[in-house]
């Protein structure tokens, strides 16, 4: 695994903070992300998917799928 800097994890930090005072519920946001894309990908790659024509309908499927869930629950 690929340890990153200290200066690399005080910039993402720094992002985060800043999406964070932009949305409120961005946090919330992420999680419910990660939960539809456990959902629909399951044990599938979405970088794996997108190396055949075959995988990149499906991604595409699924990321609409995914995409529509996040705006039935937060809006657009």
């Amino acid at each position: 695994l690929h340890k990153m800097s200290k200066s690399g994890l005080n910039a993402l930090k720094a992002e985060l903070d800043g999406a964070r005072s932009m949305d409120n519920r961005f946090d919330e946001k992420c999680a419910y992300h990660q939960k539809l894309m456990d959902l629909y990908y399951g044990d599938q790659s979405p970088m794996e998917l997108d190396q055949t024509e075959e995988g990149r309908k499906v991604n595409k499927k699924i990321c609409a799928q995914i995409s529509a869930g996040m705006i039935a629950k937060f809006g657009e």
